[in-house]
């Protein structure tokens, strides 16, 4: 970003390390911001996170890039016509579509973005980063993170009480509440029933 007076002279420039130096100054993004760099921050983050896509797609799927932190997303129209998969680091987007010209139904083997353009942007976005160092995303200052436990999400009651897992908060988001899932019941060995306190 630059700060230029009436006659082009640069008054005061910003470089984002981030971005690559050899990106044309006509590709680089201008406008104004519709969503918080602390937004920003925590969807890509939920996006390049392998672990909580894994139940669905599997550790090892065509969302993967090994050695690089890339946010993705699949996406399939409900009628079947176009599959999609979106995904960008700090420096790179790398967009894929499948579907038919005619825009009739596609294949039911390539129904799914990650069965129909998944493989393509795999291969497409390991081009872009071969020889390329991995970038995060960068944190901004207003963001903390915090351990929270894996069911609830809820703050642990304590240690060892629930598993737990670190996750990225807006300052003054963190949860407050504490997990109370796990309670001492006592059970009525002839009716398997819970007794309820006070109760003879």
């Amino acid at each position: 970003m630059k700060v230029i007076d009436k006659d082009g002279k640069i008054l005061d420039e910003y470089k984002d390390p981030n971005l690559d130096k050899d990106v044309p100054s006509q590709l680089l993004l201008t406008g104004e911001r519709v969503v918080s760099t602390e937004t920003a921050f925590l969807m890509s983050h939920i996006l390049l996170d392998n672990n909580a896509r894994s139940a669905a797609f599997g550790s090892g799927s065509s969302l993967v890039i090994p050695g690089h932190a890339v946010s993705v997303k699949t996406g399939t129209t409900d009628d079947l016509r176009d599959n999609w998969t979106v995904g960008y680091t700090p420096q790179y987007l790398t967009v894929t579509w499948v579907g038919n010209n005619d825009n009739t139904p596609m294949n039911q083997a390539l129904v799914s973005g990650i069965t129909g353009a998944a493989p393509i942007w795999n291969k497409l976005m390991h081009k872009v980063l071969e020889g390329k160092a991995d970038i995060w995303p960068k944190q901004p200052e207003n963001i903390v993170n915090a351990q929270i436990c894996e069911l609830s999400g809820l703050l642990p009651a304590g240690e060892g009480q629930c598993a737990v897992r670190t996750e990225f908060f807006i300052k003054g988001t963190v949860p407050a509440e504490v997990e109370n899932i796990k309670q001492q019941v006592i059970i009525d060995k002839d009716t398997s029933d819970i007794v309820e306190p006070n109760k003879p």
